[in-house]
Parts: structure tokens; sequence; C-alpha cells
């Protein structure tokens, strides 16, 4: 075998063990919380455990409020339950999509009424956390709309600006857009 052929086949061995553990890993996540398991939209079968819906938040919210989310969900679940005592998971709640849009965090799904209050709460609250980290959020940015602490704004500016601008334009450059981009108290 080539050199290179030994380093293909060493590649591809870790991204399958790799692969192998974040199943397990989500194996178990689902048996802790089962509504966080992909269904096909249009046949409603399971498509395994390769990743979960839990995996459409992004970062941040995940560090700042996500596991208080699934446990506030699995809650309102058990309150529902008593009262329904046939409610299944797929009866509870069935995600359509998950995602950012305008900064905030957007949980589209059909679900009871008190699920999907815990929905709306955690909505409304994303705004309030950066999106990269999970630090309370200081700043706005305009066009493509994120809510970030300082440091990911700056990295931000940073990565927007490239690595020819010189360290006083850099600076110029996220002085400026703090100004514009600070969040009002």
């Amino acid at each position: 075998m080539t050199k290179f052929r030994i380093k293909l086949h060493n590649l591809l061995t870790r991204n399958k063990i790799a692969d192998l553990f974040r199943r397990i890993r989500n194996y178990f996540f689902c048996l802790r919380y089962p509504f966080m398991k992909v269904y096909n939209v249009w046949t409603g079968k399971f498509c395994g455990y390769g990743f979960t819906e839990y995996d459409n938040i992004s970062t941040g919210w995940q560090k700042a409020f996500g596991k208080k989310m699934l446990k506030d969900i699995k809650k309102a679940y058990k309150l529902d339950k008593k009262d329904f005592p046939k409610l299944t998971w797929k009866k509870a709640l069935r995600w359509e999509q998950i995602k950012s849009k305008y900064g905030t965090l957007r949980l589209y799904a059909s679900a009871t009424a008190r699920i999907m209050d815990v929905l709306r709460k955690y909505e409304d609250m994303s705004s309030s956390y950066c999106e990269c980290c999970g630090r309370p959020s200081e700043y706005e940015t305009q066009g493509w709309i994120e809510f970030l602490c300082e440091r990911c704004f700056e990295r931000d500016i940073r990565g927007s600006l490239g690595s020819k601008a010189t360290k006083e334009e850099v600076e110029e450059k996220i002085k400026e857009a703090k100004e514009i981009c600070k969040i009002k108290p």
C-alpha cells in the first residue's frame, strides 16, 4: 500500500470510530429525551442515531439553556400525560423545523398547548444569549441579524475584515461597529 492509501485508510477508520461514538452518545441522549429523535417528514420513519433534533440548536443556546429547555419540555409532557393517559411523545410533540432566524431561536412544531408555551418561552429567551458561546448578548448585528457577546462580536468583525487589515483598521472598525450595534438597555 502506498503512504497515501494508508493515510486515507487511517482517516476513514478514525471517522468511522467518531461516527460510532456519536451514534452511541445520541442513543443514550434519545433514551433520556425521546422527543429529540429525528423522523422522516414524509414517511414518519425513524432516521437513526446519526443526529438528533437537538443538533439543530446553535451551540451557544445549547450551553445557555438547552438542557433546561429539554427538562421543561419533559415536565410539560408529564403534566399532559396526567390529563391524557394515552398520550405518546409522537402525538405530544412533532418537530417541523428548528433553526435560527433574525437572530433568535425558532422552534416550529406541532405540540400540545403546554409544550408550545415552553417552546415560546425559550424562543423569546434566545435573543438574550450569544448564539455562538452562550454568554449574555450585548450586540445585535445588522444585515444578517445575530445577537452576540462582546468577544464573539469582535471575532466576527475581525473575520469579516480578513488577514490583510492592519491592527489600527481592525480597532477602528470594531469601535465604529460597537457604537452602531450596541443593544440599548
